[in-house]
């Protein structure tokens, strides 16, 4: 991995253990594939701040919108970037335990 690539999954790591909400977003997807209504329900959040939330994580490339042209109904997946952060940040996480 160079130099370029490393710095951006560090700072994909930042930004979503920054944000208990994204991190919970991170980890569902690693599991399943879902709509933004499955997601809110899950980690009950309204769904205006889950389209943010997905919105700010696809612009990082960690997630993705399966089916971009449906306005209701939209999938959203995680990216080989997103499990390659969320392994690394499951890393982190157990080594302060």
């Amino acid at each position: 991995m160079n130099n370029q690539t490393d710095h951006n999954i560090w700072d994909s790591i930042g930004f979503i253990m920054i944000s208990p909400h994204r991190l919970k977003i991170i980890e569902h997807l690693y599991v399943q594939s879902a709509l933004p209504s499955q997601i809110s329900s899950q980690i009950k959040k309204p769904i205006g701040h889950i389209s943010n939330l997905l919105k700010g994580l696809q612009e990082k490339k960690l997630i993705v919108c399966q089916n971009p042209s449906l306005k209701k109904g939209r999938i959203y997946s995680i990216t080989e970037l997103g499990r390659d952060v969320y392994e690394r940040i499951i890393k982190i996480k157990e080594k302060k335990e």
